[in-house]
């Protein structure tokens, strides 16, 4: 029986986070970490610093069925959460911390019951992008826009580095929707690693972004270049219009990951 689907999230940092945002070229592998739970009755886990220590008081985000909750680890960052039989929920923490978790299953038996209780292992070494990324192409719509816009995506990274599949978490709208998982599968990567370095399956939290077109026209940027540097020094938009002199910083809509549908990488992309 598969217990749980292991989710490295964390390409890149949330908006809101208490740090600044880096760009998608250097990334941050530590802002988001968490994991699927599939089927089992109870949870219990651990949130630590990079040095292993207990985190107290760290929230632990669980996104089910009902919505989203939170729990707060105690003194020595553990928690612990009870679902109903056979449910799912994307179970995660922001910051500069690690989540680990325990799964447990109750076993009838004779004269009373047993439990079961299997480690979910998170990968040693998440899985790295080889080079920077192509800017993606336009839509006229988008062009027309003319402002700001963003996409965030959950790929599925194979043991040989590839984009397997994706789900769309947040659309882009302007007809980017198709263009955003064209350029999902483009992108190359390291794969993650186990403890015994082997190469293993992950996913990975994603934004595509469009800059403003006449923005990049006006910074003499070509269809071909990836986004240039200083797009990521424009200020986060905030307040109501669309952002045409600054940046999207929207966070992705993570509970989607329980419902969006995957996209399977076309056969002929295939390694």
């Amino acid at each position: 029986m598969r217990l749980a689907k292991v989710v490295v999230v964390g390409a890149l940092a949330i908006a809101g986070t208490a740090r600044a945002t880096p760009t998608p070229f250097t990334g941050d592998q530590q802002a988001i970490h968490g994991f699927v739970w599939e089927g089992e009755e109870s949870l219990d886990g651990r949130v630590t610093d990079a040095a292993g220590r207990g985190v107290s008081g760290a929230q632990v985000h669980i996104v089910d069925g009902s919505g989203e909750h939170v729990l707060t680890t105690d003194h020595d960052g553990r928690y612990h959460l009870a679902l109903a039989h056979r449910a799912s929920a994307l179970v995660f923490v922001y910051g500069d911390v690690h989540i680990t978790s325990a799964a447990a299953r109750s076993n009838p038996a004779d004269g009373g019951e047993t439990v079961d209780i299997h480690e979910l292992a998170v990968p040693a070494t998440p899985p790295k992008l080889k080079r920077r990324p192509k800017r993606p192409e336009y839509s006229d719509a988008a062009t027309d826009h003319n402002a700001w816009l963003r996409a965030w995506l959950l790929l599925e990274i194979d043991e040989t580095g590839s984009v397997a599949r994706v789900k769309l978490l947040d659309h882009p709208g302007y007809d980017l929707d198709p263009i955003a998982v064209r350029n999902a599968f483009t992108l190359e990567f390291e794969p993650a690693r186990d403890h015994a370095n082997r190469p293993v399956r992950t996913d990975v939290l994603w934004a595509i972004d469009w800059p403003a077109y006449w923005w990049l026209v006006d910074h003499g940027n070509n269809v071909l270049a990836p986004i240039p540097y200083d797009a990521w020094d424009l200020p986060c938009h905030v307040g109501q219009g669309p952002p045409k002199l600054d940046r999207s910083c929207a966070p992705a809509t993570i509970a989607n990951a329980l419902t969006a549908p995957w996209i399977e990488r076309p056969r002929a992309g295939r390694r």
